[in-house]
């Protein structure tokens, strides 16, 4: 039941300017960050919990597909 998404974020989601470490992504969602694309193309795989989400991130995601939905959700 796992599936693997990619999720833009948007200038006013609620993980926008936090470092991985202190979101809900791992601990509540339960979901692995495979990797993260910068808007300039840079690519961050495996990204640790200091890793800062920025504006416009694609995180390249993998869990299952009501933590995926809410993610999504809240990317916006």
């Amino acid at each position: 039941d796992l599936a693997f998404e990619e999720i833009t974020i948007g200038q006013n989601s609620c993980y926008c300017n936090k470092k991985l470490k202190n979101t809900n992504i791992q601990s509540e969602l339960d979901l692995v960050i495979v990797a993260i694309r910068r808007k300039n193309g840079e690519m961050i795989f495996h990204p640790m919990g200091n890793t800062e989400i920025l504006e416009g991130d694609l995180l390249i995601t993998i869990g299952r597909g009501e933590s995926l939905q809410k993610l999504c959700e809240s990317a916006i």
